[in-house]
């Protein structure tokens, strides 16, 4: 599935305008990459750490950030902690980790600069689920991967958890108390105060930039919570949205890549935007098309009907009743 990406020009931290995105590559077959990176993680750390590519950047709330050679280090702190034990396949028994970590809905996948970007709801617990360290939570997995010589390989891989949300304030977006998302951050081993500085200025300004700048008419809105990322020198988030275009509405979700920066944020990627619903076009009350069938609808104003032995078709011209 393709959905279309909005590519934002920002000049000093302003939106000036919003790009064309180019033509998109087949991504079909980046959903290979779910199953090992998500509920078998921690079951094979060399097998995982070779699904990136060089360079490939791994960021997560609790490991942090790793890349190259530290890669695998980051699957064998999770194996220490969420220790998988053998299977019997005989007895129809499965190998089995200490920790609950499921894909928990439709992933959505999108096509943008050449690479594949798609987010993953996932819903993580350790098995029983623990209490005091906030579980069972859910979050998104964010993976940015390209097809190399027939591999898919992961240029990024974030975990991005619910629990570090900016509370949103849905009358007055741009006044939200940032005391409650540092508070929650605090829970962050990875933290180093990149997602510190207030998120909903920057947020509040897209939106309505967005909405002023687009060639079609449009409104956008945030619809709840960001969720923050705070690791690696980045503060990445997921931020829920519904706008109407032209006068159909449609809603998603769109991945932020921040870097701080004086007091607030400049963005280091384009955003990157999930559409999972656009309203469908109304069910036509007559057929229009020449030749095309009548069986269901009648024919629309200006076209005859014409029946055949292979059915009714609607006639832009006077037709005649064929036996």
């Amino acid at each position: 599935m393709f959905i279309a990406t909005s590519l934002i020009t920002l000049v000093n931290g302003v939106i000036v305008e919003e790009l064309e995105a180019p033509a998109p590559v087949d991504c079909s077959g980046m959903s290979a990459l779910f199953e090992p990176t998500i509920p078998k993680f921690g079951s094979d750390c060399t097998a995982w750490a070779e699904l990136f590519a060089p360079g490939g950047k791994y960021y997560h709330a609790h490991a942090g950030f790793h890349t190259g050679a530290n890669l695998e280090s980051a699957c064998t702190g999770y194996a220490s902690f969420c220790p998988w034990t053998a299977g019997k396949p005989l007895l129809n028994q499965p190998a089995k980790s200490a920790c609950k970590f499921d894909i928990s809905g439709a992933a959505q996948i999108v096509s943008m600069n050449g690479k594949c970007h798609a987010l993953v709801p996932y819903i993580w617990a350790q098995d029983p689920a623990q209490s005091d360290n906030l579980e069972p939570h859910t979050g998104w997995e964010y993976m940015m991967a390209e097809n190399i010589k027939g591999s898919w390989k992961l240029k990024r891989f974030c975990e991005i958890e619910t629990t570090f949300s900016v509370p949103f304030n849905w009358v007055t977006p741009n006044a939200t108390d940032e005391t409650w998302k540092l508070e929650a951050l605090k829970t962050s081993q990875a933290n180093k105060g990149e997602c510190n500085n207030p998120i909903q200025p920057l947020l509040t300004s897209y939106f309505q930039t967005l909405s002023s700048t687009t060639e079609t008419k449009a409104l956008f809105r945030q619809q709840g919570n960001a969720v923050a990322l705070p690791a690696g020198g980045l503060c990445q988030l997921v931020v829920p949205y519904a706008a109407m275009v032209n006068g159909k509405n449609t809603e998603g979700k769109k991945v932020f890549t921040l870097e701080p920066s004086k007091g607030s944020y400049k963005m280091v990627t384009d955003v990157v935007t999930f559409t999972s619903y656009t309203q469908p076009a109304p069910a036509p009350t007559c057929q229009a098309a020449h030749l095309g069938q009548c069986n269901s609808l009648p024919c629309c104003k200006g076209m005859s009907s014409m029946s055949t032995l292979g059915g009714c078709f609607c006639n832009a011209a006077r037709s005649t009743t064929l036996a």
